[in-house]
């Protein structure tokens, strides 16, 4: 209930930084952090909840990121950070707002943890393979084993101190839930890239 009362003043919030006629880009960036952690906290209440059945459907691949890029376009912008995004007009079947969800966590885990450089996003249409790849700090080997554990935040995320480890916990656990496949490959001083393995929506949906 609490999660749900909250979303209440972070969509006014929006709309009076949407009618203001000041900018107030960094205003805007933290309010979509908010909105990001709420959303967390919410789905994660929804999958630990053994009675919700995942509503599997086919989506266009598109209609998962494109909306996370507009609305991330001031972190990019702020931090001089190219964007590399293959559209796809592939489909793939999966619960759309979880998916969404598990995109975003990746996504924002790039744009937190680089500066400068490029984020590249693409769809392999015969693996139905989603990859999202940064030219980040990387990810230290002792910690690639670990980074999807709970509450875990490796190195990277205590130098920085941003990260609270429920990201990328939650982006397994929707991808369990959802029967995908998240895995990564990274190396320290040369980016990351992140791979989310969907069932086509050619397939029969269980």
């Amino acid at each position: 209930m609490w999660v749900h009362q909250i979303k209440t003043p972070i969509a006014a919030s929006h709309m009076l930084l949407d009618q203001s006629s000041n900018e107030n880009s960094g205003l805007k960036k933290q309010l979509i952090q908010i909105e990001n952690y709420a959303n967390m906290a919410m789905n994660y209440l929804k999958l630990n909840d053994p009675s919700r059945d995942m509503d599997l459907s086919p989506v266009k691949v598109d209609d998962l990121v494109r909306p996370l890029l507009k609305r991330y376009r001031l972190h990019f912008i702020e931090k001089n950070i190219k964007l590399a995004y293959q559209v796809s007009d592939q489909m793939v079947v999966t619960e759309a707002k979880l998916a969404g969800l598990m995109i975003e966590q990746i996504l924002n885990n790039a744009l937190k943890y680089s500066q400068g450089g490029q984020i590249s996003i693409f769809f392999d249409a015969t693996s139905q393979v989603l990859s999202i790849k940064d030219q980040g700090p990387g990810i230290p080997s002792q910690d690639l084993p670990k980074i999807f554990d709970r509450g875990y935040s490796g190195f990277n995320g205590k130098l920085e101190e941003k990260s609270s480890g429920l990201g990328l916990y939650l982006v397994a656990l929707i991808a369990k839930r959802l029967g995908h496949q998240v895995t990564v490959e990274s190396e320290l001083g040369q980016g990351s890239q992140f791979n989310l393995s969907f069932k086509a929506a050619n397939l029969s949906i269980m």
